[in-house]
């Protein structure tokens, strides 16, 4: 087992807001449950906690931080750093008794009011920011990251670049630093991102052919194809798949494997559980701390055991 050594998270964090509905509808009247607000740290921040997590179980190496006096959660609102969610309280049968639990019912998307000043999202221990490390994990959210040269750390001192990007793609500063580094980046975009491009992606006819048009547009679009500029890409497909890109000198020697669930087409998974799925936030950092956690848990049969396609260009 490899471990994760001097581990960096990086990148644009969130406070999600989460309304609670209980079932108190007057102040005076009956209810199990009454609504409440209740604030955390998401994006970056919730990769980090779910890395540090899994790395502090497991002791497999250590894991930094560098963000510093952050704003503390209910102290702003109404931001671009601003996420509100609303969740239902209710109670569930479990083991003969009704006990509480909460459902995830709507996003309610992100806060408006531009701040003339955000740079107390991005005050970082400059120390702890330039290392060596073993990798640096980027979950870029194009919150103000991508252009704040000064919070970024030493790229060039890490053995792995691994950065989750978002719309508008390869159009940052951020981007044409990490592009630097190709030999050792690997780049994650989710589907959904890639489609905002002028590229066709069928939907519901068959896994192959999905993967086939992304590879398509990715090759063509004007923009996409700076993706490839990474040593590998993966994109993202919904909960049910992903498309491995391993690029090389010569695209005739790229190599595309698409690792995806027989049983479920693009957004059948979430469609067909949709009544036993309580939590739909988190989707994104769940994956990025997922992959990066892989790094440290090899297994030989992970290609034997995967249902993949490899498709040579």
């Amino acid at each position: 087992m490899a471990t994760l050594e001097n581990l960096l998270i990086t990148g644009d964090y969130v406070i999600d807001h989460h309304l609670l509905k209980g079932n108190k509808t007057e102040a005076s009247g009956d209810g199990d449950y009454g609504t409440s607000l209740v604030h955390t740290y998401g994006g970056a921040a919730l990769t980090y906690g779910l890395l540090n997590e899994f790395v502090s179980k497991f002791k497999l190496g250590k894991i930094h931080w560098p963000y510093t006096q952050m704003p503390v959660p209910g102290s702003s609102q109404g931001t671009p750093h601003d996420s509100y969610i609303r969740w239902e309280i209710f109670k569930r049968e479990k083991d003969g008794k009704k006990v509480p639990q909460i459902k995830f019912l709507e996003k309610l998307g992100f806060g408006a009011r531009i701040l003339k000043n955000n740079s107390d999202w991005f005050k970082i221990n400059k120390a702890r920011n330039n290392r060596d490390f073993y990798a640096i994990v980027v979950d870029e959210a194009g919150l103000g990251f991508r252009n704040h040269e000064e919070v970024w750390p030493d790229f060039k001192r890490a053995d792995n670049i691994i950065v989750k990007t978002t719309f508008p793609l390869c159009d940052s500063l951020l981007w044409d630093k990490l592009i630097q580094y190709q030999q050792k980046l690997i780049t994650i975009v989710d589907l959904s991102q890639i489609k905002k491009y002028n590229i066709k992606v069928s939907k519901g006819i068959s896994w192959e052919q999905t993967a086939l048009d992304i590879i398509y547009g990715l090759h063509h679009d004007i923009t996409l194809k700076n993706l490839l500029k990474s040593k590998e890409l993966i994109i993202k497909i919904s909960s049910a798949g992903a498309l491995w890109i391993k690029t090389s000198a010569d695209p005739e020697k790229f190599e595309y494997k698409l690792v995806f669930d027989p049983e479920n087409m693009e957004s059948e998974w979430e469609q067909k559980f949709s009544k036993e799925i309580i939590n739909q936030i988190g989707m994104g950092s769940s994956f990025l701390a997922g992959f990066t956690s892989a790094l440290a848990i090899k297994s030989p049969d992970f290609e034997m055991n995967s249902p993949c396609f490899l498709y040579q260009v």
